[in-house]
């Protein structure tokens, strides 16, 4: 969330490819922090190394991981079967395979969100 004493500076950090973007031959690996059971599906800002994302579903039965990825598909423009959950089935850290996505790509969209407060 964004508060009055962030506003007009980007929360993303400044490295190239932030330690939560990393190249792969298929596409782009995201490193993201669910927090499920929110009011609301959206971003919810940064970690060291992940992007948090607050998902409404309730971590039962994989229903958060659907919702995740129903969202990151959603935001980033690919089909659903482009969004793979690589690591974290049950964990609210997770390693998200988003195929045919190039690095700056990735990054122009996620600085986009970002600026206009997406994230």
């Amino acid at each position: 969330m964004t508060s009055k004493a962030n506003k007009g500076k980007t929360l993303l950090p400044s490295q190239p490819y932030s330690p939560f973007l990393h190249a792969a031959p298929e596409g782009i690996i995201i490193r993201i922090r669910v927090q499920p059971g929110a009011k609301k599906t959206a971003w919810a800002g940064f970690t060291p190394d992940a992007i948090k994302v607050s998902v409404q579903a309730p971590p039962v039965e994989g229903a958060a991981n659907r919702g995740l990825i129903e969202f990151l598909a959603d935001q980033f423009r690919l089909k659903k079967s482009e969004v793979i959950l690589l690591k974290g089935e049950h964990s609210r850290s997770k390693a998200i395979l988003l195929k045919g996505l190039e690095p700056g790509r990735c990054l122009a969209l996620i600085r986009d969100l970002d600026q206009n407060r997406g994230i």
